[in-house]
């Protein structure tokens, strides 16, 4: 659509490969170009992200009584990449459970979260609307977050509101990150039924395991 143009000729095999590389490679990014990273914006304690944590993913519309979870996988132990230069944040109390990560806004996810408070265990949120306010959480959500307990992140900016592609990729981030992954119900040719099918870890088993059973 432009009045002038200019060729770009890739002369050698070094040159090619770079324009394959490329062609490969960018659709990969556009979900993250879009959205923007999952860690962009935080309150809490980062160094969580350092943990072998565990993730949790539902689909909406299933009932809290029929929870059930279920491992769909665990990854073998891999080291963390560091998010804080502050070490008292980064250390991992090896007695503890790991932190859970979720978007926590399924009712089974909202079941497992309430869980989660009640034995007080360490967890990560994921929220696709932007994070709230410190003034709007309510204290069994910021005193967590005070004591380095708990971590609340999201790729947007507090207000952004819902948005069901960009609650995708919030889940994509847990699926692709999380040492173990497990789900509650999951609704057969829905997005996150395709999600997990899609990042399952690839066999030999010696790496990975499934499970149909808590």
């Amino acid at each position: 659509w432009q009045r002038d143009y200019w060729e770009s000729l890739a002369a050698d095999e070094t040159v090619r490969e770079k324009v394959r590389s490329y062609i490969r490679n960018n659709p990969k990014k556009w979900t993250r170009d879009r959205f923007g990273l999952v860690t962009s914006h935080v309150y809490g304690n980062v160094g969580l992200l350092n943990a072998a944590f565990v993730g949790f993913v539902a689909s909406q519309g299933a009932y809290q009584d029929d929870l059930k979870p279920r491992l769909l996988w665990k990854r073998p132990q891999t080291g963390r990449r560091r998010l804080d230069a502050n070490d008292e944040t980064l250390v991992e109390a090896e007695a503890e459970k790991p932190p859970v990560i979720s978007t926590f806004t399924s009712a089974q996810e909202r079941a497992v979260f309430a869980r989660v408070l009640r034995n007080g265990q360490r967890f990560i949120c994921v929220y696709p609307g932007g994070v709230p306010l410190e003034a709007e959480l309510p204290e069994e959500i910021r005193k967590p977050c005070a004591e380095g307990r708990a971590l609340l992140m999201s790729p947007v900016e507090t207000g952004s509101g819902l948005n069901k592609q960009r609650a995708v990729w919030c889940n994509e981030y847990i699926l692709r990150n999380a040492a173990e992954v497990w789900a509650g119900a999951i609704t057969p040719g829905h997005t996150l039924a395709s999600l997990v099918a899609a990042l399952a870890p690839t066999p030999p088993t010696s790496s990975w395991r499934t499970s149909a059973s808590a």
